[in-house]
C-alpha cells in the first residue's frame, strides 16, 4: 500500500525503513512511517499509513548514496520483519 502511493512519483522506490510514527500504547491505533528512496533520482520519499489507509507522502530530502550504495538496498522480499 504504501510503495503503490509512490508509483507514479518514484517507481523505482527502495525500502529503507519502517518505523512507527510516535510512540504506541494499548489503547491507540499505530501510525506508520515508510521511508523510500530513489536509486534514479537520489530522494527520500516518506509514506505515512494508519488504519490501513495512506495518509499522505512528502519528499524528505536527498539520500546522499551513491550507486554502489543503493546496490546494497535490500529488495522488499528480503527484509527479515518479526
Amino acid at each position: 500500500m504504501a510503495r503503490s502511493a509512490l508509483s507514479t512519483t518514484a517507481p523505482d522506490a527502495k525500502l529503507l525503513l519502517v518505523q512507527t510514527a510516535n510512540v504506541i500504547s494499548t489503547t491507540s491505533t499505530p501510525v506508520w512511517q515508510y521511508l523510500f528512496g530513489s536509486p534514479k533520482d537520489g530522494s527520500i520519499y516518506a509514506v505515512t499509513v494508519k488504519d490501513k489507509k495512506v495518509m499522505g507522502t512528502q519528499p524528505y530530502g536527498d539520500s546522499g548514496m551513491d550507486k554502489a550504495e543503493w546496490a546494497l538496498v535490500p529488495a522488499d522480499d528480503e527484509w527479515a520483519i518479526d
